[in-house]
């Protein structure tokens, strides 16, 4: 199904090379991370991509979530503070951490263009690594993520 979509998607730009490359590359990224989760998985709930004030930089803004244990309450997400953001280049090597504040939301900006891994972890959680992240700088990029319990034992 995400690969119709992801066809579709690819053929309705075939006039333009560069815009259908960088849309099929967004669309493979998102079905990625959509294929890779299932029930009681961490996941991505939202990934936009678009156009940013700063042609210096890539924007990333994230806001990381985690489950009420409260059955009752009128709020079934809260936002998760500490959890931890850890960018990679296509060498594997670090590029940059940093973590969410008191309201589970984080920023991070990329001044070189090219491909990058993310991992996002916090202990009691599960860890999920998102990867093929595209950086174009002028670009920038929001994304929502619930992480869930690990509930392994060690």
């Amino acid at each position: 199904m995400y690969l119709q979509l992801i066809s579709k998607c690819l053929l309705k730009n075939q006039t333009s090379v560069m815009m259908g490359r960088k849309t099929f590359l967004i669309l493979l990224f998102a079905a990625s991370v959509l294929i890779a989760c299932s029930d009681k998985k961490s996941k991505v709930v939202s990934f936009v991509y678009g156009a940013h004030y700063d042609t210096s930089c890539a924007i990333l803004e994230g806001e990381i979530y985690h489950y009420n244990p409260q059955p009752d309450s009128k709020d079934s997400l809260w936002p998760l503070s500490g959890a931890m953001i850890q960018s990679f280049d296509s060498t594997k090597t670090l590029y940059k951490t940093t973590l969410t504040d008191l309201n589970g939301k984080f920023t991070m900006s990329f001044f070189s263009n090219g491909t990058y891994s993310l991992k996002i972890l916090k202990v009691g959680y599960q860890t999920i690594d998102v990867t093929n992240y595209i950086v174009d700088t002028g670009q920038s990029s929001k994304v929502k993520i619930i992480l869930e319990k690990d509930n392994t034992l060690f």
